[in-house]
Order: structure tokens, then C-alpha cells, then sequence
């Protein structure tokens, strides 16, 4: 039986099935019609479909935004973004993913409403007046399955897409989503290849790995005698965790929900103070800045205190517990987690040990731990780097990334400890002074 996992896109992909897919057809006094097709042949087909791409050029109906976006003078990266945004801007993406438009370009352009076909085929059609090698790629959404490229078939495919040739570079678009960037698409898209339909360069590109998530945390704290940490956090979201956070955010009537759900999803964190940049800005990094309060992270023991030094940003867990994987481990793309603190320890209080510094790569470097930890006087940096360079794993691969996560995760839940040595020197005292009969 199938068993569910943590990191699969859909188990429709490692369903055990049989697709029976027409051949041909032969009937009395009628020449024999081919069904079963070479990756060309859907090329052809696709490129002589009045729905899909015939007349796609040469459109006269939107004039007025192309002269509007040209009398700009931009450079030609600048013109294309500016262009997306421009399309982005007319359409309302009615919620159906399609290959086909379902009527015309000049139908869905001036009603500003369509499938994901009418829009980003005119998104094609708009590039390709601006003077751009504009061109649709069509793909199978991953709720859809993966396309498999021995096997091919129109019906694999439910979606398409923009791409843009341009100095040797791709660069891949969606305009049904108003959060999505250039090559930055919704997460439904990004599942194996995509089919690029043109008549001289067709063929696959990967629309995975191209563009990964960073987070960037940066703590300045200070622990109080009453075993709080007080200070300042910066959260810089760039990429798709950018993207992801534009989502996230636009689920919360207002920042306060957002700032409540924050502070239950964090034991321990207050936040006294909250602003955000660029939320609306696309293309530009979502960087959240707080004042804020960190209780219940130290264990007293006495003349003994223990903490782990990532604070809240510490993983408890790794997602990995079974001890073999039947199918491959796929992340919606490959990340980094940059997180930094500073933390000043009160006076009374001297550090007793600290983790030690620690570094750990999986077999082809494509996953990457660093964690280095110092001290100076009253004062101790750490400095944690988390990368996975890929999107997929595989399966004879897991039990490598399961350790991989162990070993960060033992590391991170290691402890500083401080002695509160005002406690020894005070019992010291009273026992010299009793030994001096003082």
C-alpha cells in the first residue's frame, strides 16, 4: 500500500496503472487516421491550433500598451518586467488551468479575464510585439502528475506558461498569479519539465531549481536577570521565500492576526513591535523588523543555566522518521536559512561551555550545515547556514538526507551553559567566614 509522506508533490505520480492511449483507426471505405503521436507531432498539432497558437502574432488591439511601455526607453530586462506587470495588471485569472484559450487573444485581452491559456498566451503574443523570442511552454500542473517523456500525449498537459529567449538566458512567466516574479512561478508549476512549442527550437526545460528560497535572520539580544531576552530580530525573505511570505500575508485581514499567529507558532515569543517593507513591492525582498520579548528558553538549575543558543529558530525535529522511503523526497524548490544572533549575558553570569563549532555536507555537496559559535567577554555570536541545493531527492538518496537532518538537528538542540557565579562567590564567602570564625 501506498504510505504518505512528507515531500511528495502528489501520489498520482507512484500510482501502479495502466494508460491506454489510441493508436489509430481504421473503417470500412476511409483511409486509416494516426492517434498515437511523437513529441513533434504534438508540437505541430499545437502550432496549428487556432485555440492555442495560430495568429498568435502581429496583433493590432493592444497598440496603446505597447507604445506606452516603449516610449519608456528601458533596457531590455527592465522592458520584459515591465511588460509582465502590464499583462498582469489587465487579467483576472478565473481559476481554470488550461492549454487551450477558449476563445481568441483580442476576446480575452479586451475582456481581462480567462483561463490560465488566454492569459499567458497573450502574455506571449504581447512579448513577442514588444520584439522579444517570446514563446508558450506547456506543463502539467503537479496536483496534474508528472509528465512522462517516453510517453507522449497532449492530455499529460493541463497548463501553460511564458518564456522569453533573451542573450542565452530563459526566463520563464506566469501572469494568472499577481505575486509571481520572472522565473519566480507559483508552486503548482514547478514539477519536472515543461514542453517549449516552437517550430525551430522546440523541446524540454526544467522548471525546477531555477530559483531557490533564502531567509535571512538576524538577532541583536540581550538576557536579563530574570532569564529574558530582550532586543531586535530582522527577518529578510528574498526569492521564493519572498513569494511565499507575500502569500502567507495576504491570508491575514491585517498584520495583528498575522503578528498573533506568529507569536502561538513560537513558544516564547513577544513581539512589541512590528513593521514590514515591500509587502506590495514585487520583485523586491519582504523584510520584516521587530521589537521583541523571548521567554521560557532557559532551564535554571541553580547556579546553572542552560539555552539553546538558536533560540526559537531551533529545529526540535527532523520531518524524515521512517527508516526507508519508497518514493523520492521533493521540496518545492532548494533553500537557504541564514540565521544569526548576537546575545549579551547580564553581569553575575560567566559562560561555562559552549557547542561546539560544527560543519557537515551530504555525499554530493548539494546539502550543506555550517554552525560556528564564539565568545567574546559577555557576549556570544552564532551563526547558522542551512542550504539544500536541489529540489528533488531520490529515493536511494534518503537515507543520506535522513541522517543529514539528524545530525543538524542534534547539533542545534546542544546547550550554552552559564554559571551565575554571584551564587558561588556569596557561599564562598560564608564559608571562608566561618572557617576564619569571623
Amino acid at each position: 500500500a501506498l504510505r504518505k509522506e512528507s515531500y511528495v508533490k502528489t501520489l498520482k505520480n507512484y500510482y501502479s496503472k495502466v494508460n491506454f492511449e489510441l493508436s489509430f483507426t481504421k473503417f470500412p471505405q476511409s483511409p486509416r487516421r494516426d492517434y498515437a503521436m511523437q513529441w513533434t507531432d504534438i508540437d505541430k498539432d499545437l502550432l496549428s491550433s487556432f485555440k492555442f497558437l495560430n495568429n498568435i502574432k502581429n496583433k493590432s488591439f493592444y497598440n496603446d500598451g505597447i507604445e506606452l511601455i516603449n516610449a519608456q526607453n528601458l533596457q531590455d530586462l527592465d522592458k520584459m518586467a515591465v511588460a509582465f506587470e502590464f499583462i498582469k495588471s489587465k487579467f483576472n485569472w478565473n481559476g481554470y488551468n488550461a492549454v487551450y484559450m477558449r476563445d481568441n487573444l483580442r476576446k480575452a485581452y479586451l475582456d481581462g479575464e480567462g483561463n490560465s491559456a488566454d492569459i499567458n498566451l497573450t502574455l506571449v503574443s504581447f512579448m513577442d510585439k514588444l520584439g522579444f523570442a517570446a514563446y508558450p511552454v506547456i506543463l502539467s500542473t503537479r496536483a496534474n502528475g508528472k509528465v512522462l517523456l517516453n510517453q507522449p500525449s497532449i492530455t499529460n498537459f493541463n497548463y501553460v506558461i511564458a518564456m522569453v529567449r533573451h542573450d542565452g538566458k530563459e526566463y520563464l512567466m506566469d501572469a494568472t498569479d499577481p505575486g509571481s516574479e520572472i522565473n519566480i512561478l507559483p508552486i503548482k508549476c514547478l514539477n519536472g519539465q515543461g514542453r517549449i512549442i516552437d517550430k525551430n527550437l522546440p523541446g524540454w526545460i526544467d522548471l525546477e531549481n531555477r530559483i531557490g528560497s533564502k531567509i535571512q535572520t538576524v538577532y541583536q539580544l540581550k538576557m536579563d536577570e530574570d532569564l529574558v531576552f530582550n532586543g531586535k530580530a530582522r527577518y529578510n525573505h528574498l526569492q521564493y521565500a519572498a513569494f511565499n511570505k507575500r502569500k502567507t500575508l495576504s491570508k491575514y485581514s491585517n498584520n495583528d492576526d498575522y503578528i498573533k499567529e506568529l507569536q502561538e507558532n513560537n513558544e516564547g515569543l513577544v513581539i512589541n513591535e512590528f513593521t514590514i517593507a515591500n509587502q506590495d513591492k514585487i520583485g523586491k525582498n519582504v523584510t520584516e523588523t521587530l521589537d521583541i520579548t523571548i521567554e521560557d528558553q532557559i532551564e535554571d538549575a541553580g547556579d546553572l543555566v542552560y539555552f539553546n543558543p538558536l533560540l526559537i529558530q531551533t529545529r526540535k525535529s527532523s520531518p524524515f522518521k521512517l527508516d526507508d522511503r519508497q518514493y523520492p523526497v521533493e521540496f518545492n524548490h532548494p533553500f537557504l536559512y541564514y540565521d544569526s544572533f548576537q546575545i549579551e549575558i547580564p553581569e553575575g553570569y560567566a559562560i561555562e561551555s559552549l557547542p561546539k563549532s560544527f560543519m557537515v555536507n551530504l555525499p554530493d555537496k548539494s546539502g550543506t550545515y555550517k554552525f560556528n559559535i564564539n565568545a567574546v567577554g559577555n557576549k556570544i555570536s552564532v551563526l547558522s547556514v542551512f542550504n539544500i541545493k536541489r529540489a528533488v531527492y531520490f529515493a536511494e538518496e534518503y537515507k543520506a538526507l535522513k541522517e543529514f537532518y539528524n545530525l543538524i538537528i542534534t547539533k542545534q538542540n546542544e546547550k550554552v551553559v552559564l554559571k551565575y557565579f554571584d551564587k558561588v562567590l556569596s557561599i564562598s564567602i560564608l564559608l571562608n567566614s566561618q572557617y576564619l570564625n569571623i
